[in-house]
């Protein structure tokens, strides 16, 4: 940000693709992290889905749908607005 001069503005984080997405979480250690897949896991298991046949990822369109494929990030005196 520094390098761009912006101070204050909106940064549109989007992935692209049918299984890809997009969380803001906490970073300072891994329990968050490993906390959220192991939600997904367990609300989505792998192996169960009609979707399954074709390339064997049903679970992750569902994830990936449920997830959500972008992020706004505020900027805020030249820094993206992320919290930990």
């Amino acid at each position: 940000m520094a390098e761009s001069g912006i101070q204050s503005g909106i940064v549109n984080v989007y992935a692209q693709g049918a299984t890809a997405a997009i969380m803001i979480q906490e970073n300072w250690d891994e329990s968050v992290q490993n906390d959220v897949v192991s939600l997904l896991k367990k609300l989505i298991p792998s192996g169960v889905w009609e979707h399954d046949v074709q390339d064997n990822n049903g679970d992750s369109h569902l994830k990936a749908g449920i997830v959500g494929p972008s992020e706004c990030i505020p900027i805020i005196n030249g820094k993206m607005g992320l919290s930990t």
